[in-house]
C-alpha cells in the first residue's frame, strides 16, 4: 500500500550531516528513525524512515543522489496512531524495519 511520488524535498541536516527533518508540499516532517537503508552510493541510496508530521506518523522512502533528496514513496500512514511502547524520540527504534514499533497493532508488513 504505497503511494509512489518521486518528488523533491527540502532537507534539513544536523552538524554531522544526518537528515533530521524535511519539508514536502509545505508541511514539515521530523525524522524519528532510520528503519532500512539499501542501494549503493554510485546508484543512489534509498532510506526508509519513520517520520512525524502535523497529521501524525508515517513510514516513507527517501532517495538520495549526491546532495539531492527525493520523496520516493509514502509506504504506511499511521495518521494520529501511537501504540503502547512506541518510540517517540530519534534513535529509539526497537527492531528491524520497525517491527515491535507498530507491527503488533497495525498488521502491515513494511519490509
Amino acid at each position: 500500500m504505497a503511494q509512489l511520488l518521486n518528488e523533491p524535498i527540502r532537507a534539513e541536516h544536523d552538524p554531522a550531516g544526518r537528515l533530521t527533518a524535511y519539508e514536502w508540499r509545505g508541511t514539515r516532517y521530523a525524522v524519528d528513525a532510520v528503519l532500512k537503508t539499501y542501494g549503493s552510493a554510485q546508484e543512489g541510496r534509498v532510506y526508509r524512515f519513520r517520520v512525524t508530521g502535523a497529521e501524525g506518523v508515517a513510514v516513507v522512502e527517501l532517495g538520495r543522489d549526491e546532495d539531492r533528496w527525493r520523496l520516493r514513496a509514502r509506504l504506511l500512514g499511521l495518521i494520529g496512531v501511537r501504540t503502547a511502547g512506541s518510540p517517540s524520540t530519534p534513535g529509539e527504534s526497537t527492531g528491524h524495519c520497525g517491527r515491535g514499533w507498530a507491527a503488533s497493532r497495525v498488521r502491515h508488513s513494511i519490509c
